[in-house]
């Protein structure tokens, strides 16, 4: 059985703490129930002492929020005070994460344009200033790289992470 429920107390579970409360009526009708069904009478007596309910989340279950105000005055409304901080927190880090990788993707894409202007200004120039095949064979190889850095920076660039 998944949920399961102590017939004294009712253990809720939270990401950071533990808080016990008293046992609700649903709870009661639970144990009733499991009492009157068609279980061996010892497996019945083993699921009510080991049934457990589970609640996970940044703030306590419902049912046991209000007995925070109860032990200490104002501490259910810290406690969402601290939630709404945690949430805010969570989101300012976010935004600052995506304006790092849109600003690194743009500066990859200018430094791979400028990387290859200046490969096909070179070929050009090298292509015009040396004699003979020679020259605009490594002009050619030269431009070619150039083209081949805009396209590969343009395409990583714009390529969703």
């Amino acid at each position: 059985m998944s949920e399961m429920t102590s017939e004294k107390e009712l253990n809720v579970s939270t990401e950071k703490n533990t808080d016990k409360i008293s046992k609700s009526d649903q709870q009661s009708e639970l144990i009733d129930s499991v009492r009157k069904s068609d279980i061996p009478e010892e497996s019945k007596n083993a699921i009510v002492q080991q049934m457990e309910m589970f609640y996970s989340g940044p703030l306590p279950a419902p049912s046991a929020f209000g007995q925070y105000d109860k032990v200490l005055p104002g501490a259910a409304e810290r406690i969402l005070k601290m939630a709404e901080q945690e949430q805010n927190h969570r989101h300012e880090i976010d935004n600052k994460q995506l304006y790092m990788l849109s600003r690194d993707s743009l500066v990859g894409i200018i430094a791979g344009m400028g990387l290859g202007m200046c490969a096909l200004v070179a070929g050009v120039l090298v292509a015009m200033n040396v004699p003979n095949t020679g020259g605009t064979i490594l002009g050619g190889v030269f431009g070619v790289s150039g083209v081949g850095t805009i396209a590969v920076s343009i395409i990583k660039g714009t390529r969703s992470q």
